[in-house]
């Protein structure tokens, strides 16, 4: 490890020439045995297939991904390479006539993706960013994984490009207009009301704005504090309308929200919301497994990783050094309960890949910019 990732001494970290702003919020020797856990998981650059599954959340997307950070973890060691031949599969298997959903997750939208994290001004496929700009009525044809929101959120990292920028802010306006009672029966960030929350905020606090918009993240919240379902440990949510308290994961539960809810917060320079977000992380923390119901699997979506990424978010952005332990305490869990992935395959939502990407993050000065996939950023 000491020669794969570059640890040494009595601090332990990877040098990287993005780190200016971003340092391991993980300390202590839980971090080597960490970076042991990512050379085991990774292995070593190798031959990729030429045609692979395109998806970003399972497939060839998801593992250029995770490819291009462990480069920016470690130039020079082979891994850029890989994640060009990553991606060049992926759009392989992109390239056929069945191929035209533009989601993020599983359609054309997650080579794109990773395109941009590989390259930011990287050229991308426009039938895969353009946005269906008609009003839709319902939350699936609206979400992040596979819906308007997924596919706002890459043109997010395009906007300076005329024609991504103006497609942006069509999306934006449809989503503003989603707003309303009844559009949305879920409340996490990946299928319910917290992805166009998280969107609409990223968005308006880098100055990609729209009519009404301001309004439309009040409303958001508003709506999601229909689905508050406190309990003894404080804020909680209902996964929709009629049912019982979601599992505490990025994809459905308060993780997801409390990090919607924070940057609707920071958009808007509201400190209750701010202050309901930290709250909202607080419980999810402090509940035992029983109630968090993610610490059985390792995954960013359901899992582990996902909640030891929104807390390393939170890190970095509040300076309270409260979810630096807690990222801390979580990394000993996730190595200590899922030595490997077990079943759930090399992808980066259920994977392998998601848990070296979440492990990298919080033990590594290199900056995340995959998690813009999870509107975590």
């Amino acid at each position: 490890v000491r020669r794969s990732f570059g640890t040494s001494g009595r601090r332990v970290g990877i040098v990287s020439s993005e780190s200016q702003g971003w340092a391991p919020v993980v300390s202590g020797p839980i971090v080597v045995a960490a970076l042991e856990r990512v050379a085991l998981l990774a292995g070593r650059p190798r031959a990729t297939p030429r045609r692979v599954r395109h998806d970003l959340g399972g497939g060839g997307a998801g593992l250029a991904v995770v490819c291009e950070q462990l480069d920016r973890c470690r130039p020079g060691a082979g891994w850029r390479a890989m994640a060009e031949s990553w991606l060049a599969a992926a759009e392989a298997g992109a390239d056929r006539p069945q191929v035209t959903a533009p989601g993020l997750f599983g359609g054309l939208g997650g080579p794109v993706f990773a395109a941009w994290v590989l390259e930011p001004e990287r050229p991308a496929r426009a039938t895969a960013i353009a946005p269906r700009v008609d009003d839709p009525r319902a939350g699936p044809e609206l979400d992040l994984i596979s819906g308007l929101t997924g596919t706002c959120t890459n043109l997010l990292g395009r906007a300076a490009d005329p024609a991504a920028g103006a497609a942006l802010r069509a999306g934006l306006a449809v989503l503003c207009r989603s707003a309303e009672p009844g559009v949305w029966t879920r409340s996490g960030l990946a299928h319910g009301v917290a992805g166009p929350l998280a969107l609409l905020s990223l968005a308006f606090a880098a100055g990609l704005r729209v009519n009404g918009q301001r309004a439309a993240i009040e409303r958001l919240i508003a709506l999601l504090g229909e689905y508050r379902q406190d309990d003894a440990w404080g804020p909680n949510w209902r996964a929709g309308a009629d049912s019982r308290a979601a599992h505490g994961s990025w994809c459905a539960g308060a993780p997801g929200i409390a990090r919607a809810l924070w940057l609707a917060g920071d958009a808007l320079d509201d400190e209750a919301t701010r202050a309901l977000a930290v709250d909202a992380l607080a419980a999810v923390l402090a509940r035992p497994d029983r109630q968090r119901l993610v610490d059985r699997a390792p995954g960013l979506c359901h899992g582990l990783a996902g909640l030891l990424q929104v807390t390393v978010r939170f890190a970095h952005d509040t300076g309270d050094p409260r979810w630096g332990a807690a990222a801390t305490r979580l990394t000993e869990e996730l190595l200590v309960r899922h030595p490997t992935p077990g079943d759930a395959g090399p992808g980066l939502l259920d994977g392998a890949a998601g848990v070296i990407l979440a492990l990298l993050a919080a033990t590594t000065a290199t900056p995340p910019r995959w998690d813009r996939a999870l509107l975590l950023a």
